[in-house]
């Protein structure tokens, strides 16, 4: 899926966001739902996954919740000391 959407000229940002919603849809989870796990708002969710902000602590809840490894989904290595 990463492959195809980078083939279509998408950038890093616009790939994630898409592969997020469909894992979202797979997993049977919402941006709300780990928006309430983490205790922090829709909204920065949101931002984090559009590719507004790049707060590690949500990155890091957001692949973990979808299974997925960290660098694979955001395209880039976890920060040290990100939890």
């Amino acid at each position: 899926l990463k492959a195809l959407l980078v083939g279509k000229g998408l950038d890093q940002a616009e790939v994630t966001y898409r592969i997020i919603r469909v894992l979202l849809m797979q997993e049977g989870l919402t941006q709300a739902g780990i928006a309430r796990q983490l205790g922090i708002s829709l909204p920065a969710v949101s931002y984090v996954v559009t590719g507004f902000r790049k707060t590690p602590r949500t990155r890091e809840a957001i692949a973990e919740a979808l299974e997925v490894d960290y660098q694979e989904l955001w395209g880039e290595e976890k920060q040290k000391g990100a939890a």
